[in-house]
């Protein structure tokens, strides 16, 4: 017989309620640990910032608008929706303004999927085929067109 049935009645209580603390104690743990993964991924974020500044004004682009918002428009059983989209930077060079959207690491690549369907959603409601791709690892730019 398992070893919990030759417990007396205040060994099974004292189980039970140690068991119920350490599930309360965990979900806990794991709210403390997502608000710190949440509030380290944000001081990157903001470092990532500076640094996409100072490659973007190296590169000759002035910068004109900070996490701006677009309006994006949809039809769903024809219906219209809206949805908002929020680009890194509106930026200008030589006259073009440009979305620029920063990124770093894997996600930097236009071979991951998620950047690609990004960059081509900024570019559908931004009506403009060309959207600037910021690599902050690489300290570099990159012009995406879409054909």
């Amino acid at each position: 017989m398992p070893y919990f049935y030759n417990l007396n009645e205040s060994e099974k209580i004292f189980l039970i309620i140690l068991s119920i603390i350490i599930l309360i104690a965990g979900w806990f743990l794991k709210r403390i640990f997502i608000k710190i993964t949440f509030f380290i991924s944000k001081l990157i974020g903001k470092s990532g910032e500076k640094k996409a500044e100072e490659i973007l004004k190296k590169n000759g682009f002035l910068i004109l608008k900070k996490q701006f918002t677009i309006k994006g428009y949809l039809k769903k059983n024809n219906k219209i929706k809206s949805f908002i989209l929020r680009p890194d930077y509106l930026v200008k060079k030589n006259g073009k303004k440009y979305i620029a959207e920063v990124k770093t690491g894997l996600v930097s690549s236009i071979e991951n999927r998620y950047t690609r369907r990004q960059l081509l959603e900024y570019s559908v409601h931004h009506k403009s085929p060309e959207i600037i791709l910021v690599d902050i690892k690489e300290k570099s730019i990159s012009v995406i067109e879409f054909l």
